[in-house]
């Protein structure tokens, strides 16, 4: 028998809202498992590792029940089959079109399985599906790094006994709702600034002048498209040496890169398109709140700004050289984001301030212009647990991130996550109809230009030096 765990918080109703009105499908953080040891991630192999994974964590053994998003609670499962949520992918998929197929596919609340699934590939890539109602990106990475644990504590996998039905404690726990674990009051000034903005003709505010491709949809399709990056530890590091003698982040760069390319890409539009353009950079709130990073939950804001790329340089073909780099733009967006980042809270605390039900304030954005031309969201490096000493255990490679949010969403999104052997893993995506496929395919070969020049050439006049962590 099913029992409930707890209330939703206002944050957590806010995304079940979202997946409700089918405006979201899910977050997805994938890995390539290898080890020395020719051994295949089968049921054998994969089923205990998991066992051990869901019973510490409850995030992976709840539901969610609801009529309307007002009042919905999460109860536990007393057991999950593993046979349903893991699933074995037969036939030689490669990983771009698997997470296309994947952003378009929704995971089901109010059943009998919980909100996750595991996707495994032939290559032993594993892609780990879940929705944003229970965890955030840094869930994703939570969550690989507690099975690879489990991988390399058990003992050699064999027989045929496989057990595909987990037992979950009763003694586990979900994590309080956000609000209960951290001060998100809204300041004078913050409730002010969107008072304004709600009760100013739309012309005045900063969204009305500014590039954020189409509006919002008022159909409920996720035609995707995705696109990966894989940079090698030697660029990666590179570039954080380049980011630290500037006074940059990796962060900064990158959103750098993208606003850049927009700058070239936008004189292409029609003419009197706006030059400025919306960002936002989630921000994760686990420092502030206490939170380990090996917990499963949601905590995160975001950070949003209105860029004129007018005033940056540009090159052809939306391409620019190394040399003309705005370091100085990337500086001072990572000086900005690291002085707002606490605030970023209150974005949390202006959801007491919605009335309920929250599907009403999705749907009143349908037909109108959307709020975000890009989003850059970075997880860090993932941090791999001791393998053993002579090798033999398994460890991951090649890791990459990618979401949903195709009907409010950005226009684009950028995805990043660093790999145990410091290579970086950058996923960018669009849904059709939001941005024209030529505009956005450029901006992909673009941006990836960008990024390689940068990585191979530098900045030739300033010599290198410095930490890389």
């Amino acid at each position: 028998m099913s029992s409930v765990e707890r209330k939703a918080g206002p944050f957590e109703r806010f995304f079940i809202a979202r997946h409700h009105l089918k405006f979201d499908t899910c977050v997805a953080v994938s890995a390539k498992y290898v080890t020395s040891v020719n051994r295949p991630l089968d049921a054998a192999a994969l089923y205990p590792a998991l066992h051990v994974v869901l019973q510490e964590h409850r995030a992976l053994s709840i539901q969610v029940l609801h009529e309307t998003s007002t009042e919905p609670v999460f109860f536990r499962l007393p057991t999950v089959d593993l046979s349903e949520v893991v699933v074995f992918h037969a036939e030689t998929v490669h990983l771009e079109s698997s997470a296309t197929a994947l952003l378009r596919t929704s995971i089901e609340t109010s059943t009998t399985n919980p909100l996750w699934r595991l996707h495994v590939l032939q290559d032993n890539t594993l892609v780990f599906t879940y929705l944003h109602i229970i965890g955030d990106g840094k869930s994703g990475l939570a969550f690989h790094r507690a099975l690879l644990s489990a991988l390399n504590r058990q003992a050699e996998p064999g027989g045929s006994n496989v057990q595909r039905l987990v037992t979950i404690p009763p003694d586990i726990t979900l994590l309080p709702p956000l609000e209960d674990v951290i001060d998100v009051s809204v300041s004078f000034s913050k409730l002010g600034r969107v008072i304004y903005d709600m009760l100013v003709p739309s012309s005045w505010t900063n969204l009305a002048s500014a590039y954020t491709g189409n509006p919002v949809s008022t159909n409920r399709e996720f035609d995707v498209n995705v696109r990966f990056l894989t940079l090698a530890p030697a660029d990666v590091n590179h570039l954080l040496q380049l980011c630290r003698l500037h006074g940059a982040t990796m962060t900064s760069f990158l959103h750098t890169v993208g606003v850049v390319v927009l700058a070239g890409l936008i004189p292409s539009l029609p003419a009197n398109t706006p030059t400025i353009v919306s960002t936002s950079v989630p921000v994760s709130l686990r420092q502030y709140a206490g939170t380990s990073d090996l917990a499963f939950c949601n905590h995160i804001s975001g950070y949003s700004s209105f860029i004129d790329t007018s005033l940056l340089p540009t090159g052809d073909d939306c391409t620019l050289q190394p040399s003309h780099f705005p370091w100085d733009v990337a500086s001072q967006f990572a000086a900005t984001l690291r002085q707002n980042a606490s605030a970023t809270r209150e974005q949390v605390g202006l959801l007491k301030y919605l009335p309920s039900p929250y599907e009403n304030f999705f749907l009143s954005k349908q037909g109108k212009k959307r709020e975000e031309t890009m989003e850059l969201s970075n997880l860090g490096r993932f941090s791999s647990p001791d393998i053993s000493k002579d090798g033999s255990g398994w460890s991951i490679e090649n890791m990459f991130f990618f979401q949903s949010n195709a009907i409010c969403g950005a226009a684009l999104k950028i995805m990043v996550v660093g790999s145990p052997d410091d290579s970086l893993g950058i996923t960018i995506n669009w849904t059709k109809g939001v941005v024209d496929d030529e505009f956005a395919e450029t901006f992909f070969s673009s941006f990836r230009d960008l990024v390689q020049k940068m990585a191979e050439q530098g900045d030739p006049a300033s010599p290198l030096g410095g930490d890389t962590k």
